[in-house]
């Protein structure tokens, strides 16, 4: 009530535009890198050759289930995703099936 009357539309435009101005001035810059999940189901015998090809990727994690398989998950930047399908493809003579999700972007602090 008070700000809005007093001050009127120009100046309460002027008010919070300097402080939205001087908030993005001083907040980090953060760069977003879009991410891809990367599903492995294959036998014991190629974790090896995909820990390899996934080695360096974030949030590796491995299952084994029931019948014997096993399922190895990792997040890579969507732009290597394709790639890494095919290496593990080809590393497995196309004996693990390999299936790319969107997952949520990763954030990296890039500094002021």
């Amino acid at each position: 009530f008070f700000g809005g009357i007093k001050l009127g539309a120009g100046g309460l435009v002027r008010a919070y535009g300097g402080a939205a101005s001087s908030c993005l001035r001083t907040a980090p810059r953060v760069k977003v890198v879009p991410r891809s999940e990367i599903h492995v189901s294959c036998e014991p015998t190629f974790i090896g050759i995909i820990y390899r090809t996934l080695s360096g990727l974030q949030d590796l994690n491995t299952s084994y289930c029931d019948d014997g398989s096993v399922i190895i998950t990792a997040k890579a930047p969507s732009t290597d995703a394709n790639k890494l399908k095919e290496q593990i493809r080809s590393a497995t003579q196309a004996r693990a099936e390999v299936e790319i999700r969107d997952a949520s972007p990763d954030m990296t602090d890039e500094g002021s």
